[in-house]
């Protein structure tokens, strides 16, 4: 998962579009966490209003098509681990 610059990032899955991030973000609010934000849209409309994405840990791939946005995000060690067995 994406997240904003200088961010912590709580990763949380299902939450690209924004829908369960509101739920997701009364809950941290209720548990006394500061500074949580809930962004209108999800990653989706960051993504579509051309912001950037900062990630350390992900390959993300963004492509505009037909219907909208497609997001990929894949975990670099995943995309960078080679067996010990090969």
């Amino acid at each position: 998962m994406s997240h904003l610059y200088d961010a912590i990032l709580i990763p949380y899955d299902q939450l690209k579009a924004g829908d369960m991030s509101q739920l997701a973000s009364e809950i941290l609010a209720n548990y006394s966490f500061t500074k949580v934000f809930n962004m209108l849209g999800g990653i989706i409309a960051w993504i579509d209003a051309n912001y950037p994405i900062y990630t350390t840990f992900h390959h993300v791939t963004v492509d505009k098509i037909e219907e909208g946005t497609l997001l990929q995000i894949e975990p670099l060690i995943k995309s960078n681990y080679v067996s010990c067995a090969e």
